[in-house]
């Protein structure tokens, strides 16, 4: 289990056992809860030579992938607002939560 869900596991030990007794809990999907990630890719020497404008020692670039958060916000402890995947992640382990919640009684 992600640390992640740790943590979020922790926060809804405050509100009660299992995601039955939280009460309504609303998951907002937002696509817009990305992170910045900068990698170093070198440069070919065709790259360093043909490529406009002319740089040839210039040895990497930087590109720059836009990967999901992690970390979501939960507001009142009845909404959270995070990534799509984030907020996948998060239903499975609900889900899961309820079926042990389910099984233990």
């Amino acid at each position: 289990m992600s640390n992640e869900m740790r943590t979020l596991q922790q926060a809804f030990r405050k509100f009660g056992e299992g995601a039955a007794m939280l009460g309504p809990l609303r998951l907002i999907e937002s696509p817009l809860m990305v992170k910045r990630v900068e990698k170093t890719v070198p440069r070919t020497w065709k790259q360093r030579f043909f490529e406009r404008p002319w740089r040839p020692w210039q040895k990497i670039r930087i590109q720059i992938e836009m990967v999901p958060m992690e970390k979501v916000y939960m507001i009142n402890g009845e909404m959270i607002i995070g990534h799509p995947a984030t907020i996948q992640k998060i239903k499975e382990e609900l889900q899961s939560t309820r079926e042990v919640a389910i099984d233990c009684r």
